[in-house]
């Protein structure tokens, strides 16, 4: 690996690598929960209560997807405003 004695260039390598890393590991978890949810069954479920919990588990995870995007954007922008206090010292 490459190794710079600049600090500050290591501490944005590393941010930008979380931001690849989780992005990443978001897009894989959309991906197998769409694949997941599309294949279970539901048509011999005559139970009602059932149906109700599916959609509110399915809705609650993607509830949970969403605050990780937000997560990311909320990273990067935290990245940026670094970089920018950093860039008036």
């Amino acid at each position: 690996m490459y190794k710079t004695k600049n600090k500050k260039g290591q501490a944005l390598g590393a941010a930008v690598g979380t931001i690849v890393g989780v992005g990443l590991l978001l897009l894989i978890g959309i991906l197998l929960f769409g694949r997941v949810d599309s294949t279970i069954d539901m048509s011999a479920v005559a139970n009602e209560n059932i149906t109700d919990s599916r959609g509110i588990v399915s809705n609650t995870v993607v509830d949970g997807f969403e605050l990780a995007a937000i997560g990311i954007i909320v990273l990067v922008a935290a990245v940026l405003i670094g970089i920018v206090f950093r860039a008036f010292r």
